[in-house]
């Protein structure tokens, strides 16, 4: 096996991701993992934020006047927040609970 080769092997037997050689390409591996996690982030704050507004919109009916006096819409977020509020705090939060562990 070559050095590069027997390199890329170890390091992916130890569990980590190989970035190859700096010159092995003129983008940087670095700056490419960055805007990928950017790209993850963006996509979990706007459905968290989306998931949020619609939980507090769920969680007080009397603040929204078509979720009043017990309408079937209230009465349908009430039931289901669990449902909503799962993907909430264990997808978007997932950052916090892997840097608890």
């Amino acid at each position: 096996m070559g050095g590069l080769a027997a390199l890329k092997k170890v390091i992916t037997e130890q569990g980590y991701e190989f970035l190859g050689e700096l010159k092995d390409n003129l983008a940087d591996p670095i700056e490419a993992s960055r805007i990928t996690e950017l790209k993850d982030l963006k996509v979990k704050v706007t459905c968290g934020a989306n998931l949020s507004v619609i939980i507090f919109l769920g969680s007080m009916p009397a603040l929204v006047w078509f979720l009043a006096n017990n309408s079937p819409a209230s009465s349908l977020l009430w039931h289901h927040g669990f449902i909503l509020t799962a993907p909430r705090v264990f997808w978007v939060g997932s950052r916090f609970f892997i840097g608890a562990i």
